[in-house]
C-alpha cells in the first residue's frame, strides 16, 4: 500500500453497552429555591458528574453495517485499549450522565419539598 494507512469509518446503528468496574463518582448539584404555593422546592441549574473507574468494558452492536468479523475485532480492540478509549470518551460520558441525572433530579426536586430532602 506504499506506506499509506487505510482508515475505515466506524459506522453502524444498534445498541451500545458500557460497563464500568469499581466506579467512584462525584456529583455536584447547583440549584436555586423554587417556591410554589408557599412550599419551597429546589430547581437544579447544573448537575456536574465526575467519575473514576478501574476498567471500561464496551460492546457495540452492528458495527460496519453488520459485518460481525469486523465488529468483533473492533470491540476487542476497544476493550484491549480501554484506558486510552476512556480518556477520549470520558468528557462526553460525564456530560451525558450529568444531563440525564440533572433531568431526573429536577423531576424529583420539583415534586418533593426541599425540607423533606435536605434536613
Amino acid at each position: 500500500m506504499d506506506g499509506k494507512v487505510l482508515v475505515l469509518p466506524i459506522t453502524g446503528e444498534g445498541a451500545c453497552e458500557l460497563k464500568l468496574d469499581d466506579i467512584d463518582a462525584t456529583v455536584n448539584l447547583i440549584g436555586k429555591e423554587l417556591v410554589k404555593d408557599g412550599v419551597t422546592f429546589m430547581e437544579v441549574d447544573k448537575f456536574n458528574f465526575d467519575f473514576e473507574t478501574k476498567k471500561l468494558h464496551l460492546n457495540f452492536q452492528n458495527l460496519f453495517n453488520g459485518n460481525k468479523d469486523l465488529g468483533t475485532q473492533m470491540n476487542t480492540f476497544l476493550n484491549t485499549n480501554s484506558a486510552e478509549v476512556l480518556k477520549e470518551l470520558k468528557p462526553s460520558v460525564q456530560e451525558a450522565f450529568g444531563m440525564a441525572f440533572g433531568e431526573i433530579s429536577n423531576r424529583i426536586f420539583k415534586k418533593v419539598p426541599y425540607n423533606k430532602i435536605f434536613v
